[in-house]
């Protein structure tokens, strides 16, 4: 049986490899944000900060954490809140 930090650090593989190295057909992962894609497939900028803010959900609770996801949050704010004045 692993113990719990084994656990973690293979969480950790796990979701680097999801966010930075699977090449998945209709992925919002950085492989296809910046259409390196073998499959040709893409995605813009907002999909891939939704995907990541869900994908770090799942690490363990930090400081680091919470700073980077509130950081991303307030990124989306400003930028909708720019969109609506600009309309």
């Amino acid at each position: 049986m692993k113990n719990d930090s084994k656990l973690a650090e293979d969480k950790k593989v796990e979701l680097y490899a999801s966010i930075f190295k699977e090449d998945k057909d209709k992925g919002t992962n950085y492989v296809n944000y910046i259409r390196k894609s073998e499959e040709g497939k893409g995605c813009n900028y907002e999909d891939f900060k939704k995907f990541l803010v869900k994908e770090l959900a799942k690490l363990e609770e930090s400081s680091v954490k919470t700073e980077i996801i509130k950081d991303l949050e307030l990124e989306h704010s400003y930028h909708f809140k720019e969109q609506k004045i600009i309309q």
